[in-house]
């Protein structure tokens, strides 16, 4: 009986049990809130978050210089926006993207290859647009109708 009760294996499927009850009962509890309590006690920690972000953007614009006499908020969020498209792409390349294109291809129309390999050059999507027209529908749908059609 000592045994089993050190048994590593046996101690992780009670630390285990005891943790889906302990989450059951914050389930339990939560269930029971009504929205205005749920409002009431979440605004505390969103009023915190929210004195958090402001410092921070408040420290942004003097890391980067914007606004000598207080943030120019404008230019923040131009700088935020330009930062973040340098560091989120536009367009990631799918295997039903690339299989449309190389469907297309075999059948002797290579402009969908183009299209696509123009995005993936510049997946930032730096460019206004892509040569030969309007952007390529991506859907699946759309990739469905072009390969049956």
């Amino acid at each position: 009986m000592l045994l089993k009760m050190n048994d590593p294996r046996v101690l992780g499927a009670k630390q285990m049990v005891i943790a889906e009850a302990k989450r059951w009962q914050q389930y339990e509890k939560l269930s029971t809130l009504t929205e205005e309590d749920k409002s009431a006690a979440d605004r505390p920690a969103w009023a915190a978050w929210m004195a958090k972000y402001i410092e921070f953007m408040h420290a942004a614009a003097v890391h980067t210089n914007i606004g000598s006499d207080g943030p120019d908020w404008a230019k923040l969020e131009a700088a935020r926006q330009e930062e973040m498209s340098g560091a989120n792409p536009r367009y990631i390349l799918r295997n039903y993207i690339a299989q449309a294109a190389v469907h297309r291809a075999e059948q002797g129309d290579y402009e969908e290859a183009r299209r696509v390999l123009a995005r993936v050059r510049d997946p930032f999507g730096r460019t206004d647009g892509v040569a030969g027209g309007a952007p390529v529908e991506f859907s699946r749908a759309a990739i469905a109708e072009q390969r049956d059609g």
